[in-house]
């Protein structure tokens, strides 16, 4: 049968690694991939209002999904900005 022996410190260890903040006011560059769907802009607080055939399910299941879904968090980060 073998032991374990534990040993409590006060001192922390080291850094085990580091969180940083990055505050930007400048929009991020879209890929324009939901180019190809219907779509408006309602207004600045709401953002963009896409066609009925522009379907979240075929969306993640596309062949290029990454590039859309990645193009849908850009239009909902840069709510506000203007774009162009």
């Amino acid at each position: 049968m073998s032991t374990t022996t534990t040993e409590t410190t006060s001192q922390p260890a080291g850094v085990v690694g580091s969180i940083s903040a990055r505050a930007s006011y400048e929009p991020i560059p879209r890929n324009k991939s939901l180019d190809k769907y219907e779509h408006f802009a309602v207004n600045p607080a709401i953002g963009e209002e896409f066609a009925p055939e522009a379907q979240l399910s075929e969306i993640v299941k596309a062949d290029n999904a990454d590039e859309l879904i990645k193009d849908l968090a850009v239009l909902g980060k840069n709510l506000g900005f203007e774009q162009s």
